[in-house]
């Protein structure tokens, strides 16, 4: 008998998401039967109660997938049986499946980054200047400095909150130990690491992580960054005239932004980011490479990426 595939998205808020839209274009392609829900779940402890049933249906065979979101990447993680090796060094789930009777979270985020970044800019790698800024600190934050970090690069953290910054370059600091070696996960990591061959982080190399307070940028910077990702939900429909970053930060030609943030098309960081002379990249690079990941650990099968990504430009009218 062909398995309907029972799919949806955790979060709050959820109802400008395109995970439906990508999702449901992945299971036509394939011939697969489907269909993919959002969960609008409060941030803890009000959904609380909401979060145990939506996990509670994944047990029970109700629901096959789950893709998890703010404010929950962090927070669900104690009501699931177990982590894969990734999601559990990160400390951060995006992605949620059932393996026999556990429920058990997966980081699709990290290597989905790195996937889009490494396809865009491969050249990036080349550049004896490898330092990202980051800004936030949340599980989106996590993933990326993990990703950038396990491929060579020098990372500083910038948050609203110094601590918060501080707290994520320590645990990245005990993990990218002397002993650090490259996580192996067949179902979440090394298949990338496999297929794109991009250069793992040497442990005898230098490391440099740095914790900034997002009120301190520019000054406190160490060395002007190559590469500034944006981890935080300024930007999207519901912070749409902010920007993470001071008006008058300086954008060097050159300098690659990629905003994490994928509705609208185009945020705030990212018009600064053009008028410096510097290159602006949206989320939605990472969004189709990530749900890819997912659609696989959730299916088995091969996700259609060129069928997602018309998707995504369908809803955006592109």
């Amino acid at each position: 008998m062909e398995r309907t595939y029972r799919l949806g998205l955790m979060g709050y808020p959820v109802q400008h998401s395109l995970s439906p839209a990508i999702h449901q274009a992945a299971l036509q392609a394939l011939g697969l039967s489907g269909d993919y829900r959002l969960f609008a779940v409060e941030p803890l402890p009000a959904g609380r109660d909401k979060l145990v049933e939506i996990l509670e249906q994944l047990r029970a065979g109700c629901l096959h997938g789950l893709n998890v979101t703010i404010p929950h990447k962090q927070t669900i993680m104690p009501y699931l049986d177990s982590l894969s090796p990734l999601a559990d060094v990160i400390g951060a789930v995006n992605t949620v499946c059932k393996r026999g009777d556990q429920v058990i979270g997966f980081n699709t985020d990290a290597p989905g980054f790195l996937l889009d970044l490494w396809k865009k800019y491969r050249s990036l790698w080349e550049d004896e200047n490898r330092h990202a800024l980051i800004l936030g600190a949340g599980g989106a934050a996590r993933a990326v400095a993990f990703a950038l970090l396990a491929s060579g690069w020098q990372v500083s953290i910038a948050a609203r909150r110094r601590s918060q910054a501080k707290t994520l370059c320590e645990m990245m600091v005990n993990h990218f130990s002397n002993t650090f070696q490259p996580i192996q996960d067949p179902e979440e990591w090394s298949w990338v690491r496999q297929e794109l061959s991009f250069p793992w982080r040497d442990s005898r190399s230098p490391r440099m992580v740095q914790a900034i307070g997002l009120n301190e940028l520019p000054l406190a910077l160490s060395s002007p960054p190559r590469l500034i990702v944006n981890a935080t939900p300024l930007g999207m429909k519901s912070h749409s005239n902010q920007s993470p970053l001071p008006e008058d930060f300086d954008f060097s030609p050159g300098i690659v932004v990629y905003d994490l943030v994928y509705n609208p098309l185009e945020t705030v960081l990212m018009r600064q980011a053009k008028e410096g002379g510097a290159i602006a990249l949206s989320g939605i690079g990472m969004l189709i490479e990530q749900a890819a990941l997912s659609f696989e650990l959730w299916t088995g099968a091969s996700a259609p990426r060129e069928p997602m990504v018309q998707a995504v430009q369908s809803f955006l009218h592109l």
